[in-house]
């Protein structure tokens, strides 16, 4: 589970870190540009460096071809301009020019080539975790290098980074997010208490890049109660970071562009720095946190790399979604708190968003992984009654599993289920009696983990349904949001996740309920490219 590349390699005795601020670009003044050596670290963050996520024989390939380029270049001469005839014959003044280059020397090159990439090839196919380990320690800086030239791009985002229409992320900015407001069911205050739920956000981000369950850590005025009961133990940090930036996302902050740009890089990269590449990818797996830290991470960087079509994030959330097919339970297709662990409901959604992600962004999911994650749902479901089970089947209606119907339900939309079908129609019917009261009365509007899934899978469906519970739930959350004091734009609430989780996590559903008009186009519309899990 969290084994590590063998000692002989360079990774084992980690290159110092560069500071941020020690980037040619870095700028001055970000209040999250500061010392990090007062930071707690509950897991020992490891270097993902970019020859772990880049075959040898990829970079010997290149190295090989640029040679042969410069040797042609200065090896051919220089023909003179003349023009092109299209009509079959070549013209009167045309003529052969001759290329001082022996065929025997091409052969030597080539024959040089090929031994290269068979040799690579053959350690790949013999020793996989040698074939992933890194060739060499190159700082994490270095990697994003490329990106810092991105971030005096203006605020809003540019043409080049517009997204393909089937893209999955392509309503969270500029006008088509309010058209998505107007058309389904936002409103002036759930996009004002979104603003307020980002800037607590951000406000509490950590000096290193990252954010802790704990929120009261780290310089500066942070005193928001409720840090949440497990956090002393264990701040899941990669959690928490990625529970801070799916927000930032979910509102169209990337890491080129947005007011909160910075936040989204330092957070990108933190996140980047405490990858370990196992021979099957890279986890993010954390004590504390466990599969479900992993899967939050891999969402993370499927969705930025989706938004952004950054070069740089597409090698590491294709190594993400690798540790998800790799830790997968062969039998029964779930997953649990550990790699191959019996699955259960609640981890396998956030599994199964991820791998939404990945295919949205244009990366690859095995098949078999998803006919895999069918097979578990299945198992888990009872078409009858439109519930889905924790661990088992459920034989009958039963409130206390809620969030696990919920989760399956969204699986099963996001998996190709018929808007039509029994499952789906059964257990929309389900939530809309389980949710019905919007008074307050029913636990429905204190356990946020339910209402985040709830509501994804009401909107996705859409119709009076819809209508009635957005209007419910969009009202009780603007209400209930603080609106005074240094907690200021977070939300918590009295049930027992929140309290074992903290006011990040809470503010962090709470926050991307509220963005549910934009954050994911709908599945059941026209305009939406099907087969989007080409799996059959």
């Amino acid at each position: 589970m969290n084994s590590q590349p063998p000692s002989s390699n360079p990774t084992s005795s980690p290159a110092p870190r560069r500071s941020p601020a020690a980037r040619p670009d870095a700028k001055a003044g970000n209040k999250i540009r500061a010392d990090r050596e007062d930071l707690p670290d509950d897991s020992g963050s490891g270097r993902f460096l970019l020859f772990t996520v880049v075959p040898s024989w990829l970079v010997s390939l290149l190295v090989h071809i640029a040679l042969i380029l410069v040797a042609a270049f200065f090896a051919l001469p220089r023909p003179a301009p003349k023009s092109i005839s299209f009509d079959g014959a070549p013209s009167s003044d045309s003529t052969i020019d001759s290329v001082d280059i022996s065929l025997d020397t091409f052969d030597e090159l080539t024959e040089s080539l090929e031994s290269e990439l068979a040799a690579s090839a053959a350690a790949e196919v013999t020793d996989p975790t040698e074939a992933i380990a890194p060739e060499a320690t190159i700082d994490i800086g270095e990697i994003m290098a490329g990106v810092d030239s991105h971030m005096e791009m203006e605020s809003t985002p540019s043409e080049s980074n517009a997204m393909s229409a089937g893209n999955e992320t392509s309503m969270r900015a500029g006008s088509s997010r309010g058209e998505a407001l107007r058309k389904y069911g936002g409103s002036a205050e759930s996009e004002s208490a979104v603003e307020l739920a980002l800037k607590w956000i951000v406000d509490h981000q950590l000096p290193d890049g990252g954010w802790s369950l704990n929120h009261q850590l780290g310089p500066g005025t942070r005193t928001s109660p409720d840090p949440g009961e497990m956090a002393s133990e264990h701040p899941s940090r990669n959690a928490a970071t990625a529970l801070a930036l799916l927000p930032l996302l979910g509102h169209g902050q990337t890491h080129m562009t947005g007011k909160y740009k910075d936040n989204v890089f330092e957070g990108l990269k933190f996140l980047l720095e405490r990858g370990r590449p196992i021979g099957k990818g890279i986890s993010f797996h954390e004590p504390g946190g466990t599969m479900y830290s992993h899967g939050l991470v891999s969402i993370v960087l499927c969705e930025a790399y989706a938004m952004t079509e950054d070069p740089e994030l597409g090698p590491y959330a294709q190594q993400a979604i690798r540790y998800i097919e790799h830790t997968q339970e062969d039998s029964g297709g779930g997953w649990r708190y550990s790699p191959k662990e019996k699955g259960d409901t609640s981890v396998v959604g956030w599994q199964v968003m991820a791998m939404k992600s990945a295919i949205g962004s244009g990366l690859e999911v095995k098949p078999r992984t998803i006919k895999l994650t069918k097979k578990f749902l299945t198992q888990m479901g009872n078409s009858d009654i439109g519930m889905f089970g924790y661990m088992s089947k459920p034989d009958r209606k039963t409130a206390s599993l809620r969030a696990c119907t919920a989760i399956g339900l969204l699986c099963r939309m996001y998996l190709g289920a018929e808007k039509d079908s029994a499952e789906i129609r059964n257990g929309v019917n389900l939530l809309d009696e389980w949710g019905s009261d919007n008074e307050g009365s029913h636990d429905r509007v204190t356990s946020m983990y339910y209402n985040y899934y709830a509501t994804q899978v009401m909107k996705q469906y859409g119709g009076d349904m819809w209508k009635t519970w957005n209007t419910g739930m969009r009202d009780y959350l603007v209400e209930q949001q603080e609106r005074e004091g240094p907690a200021t734009g977070s939300w918590m609430f009295d049930e027992k996740y929140s309290i074992a989780a903290g006011r990040l996590y809470a503010t962090s559903l709470a926050c991307m309920t509220l963005e549910v008009y934009y954050r994911f186009l709908p599945l059941y519309d026209e305009s939406v490219l099907e087969d989007d899990f080409p799996l059959d």
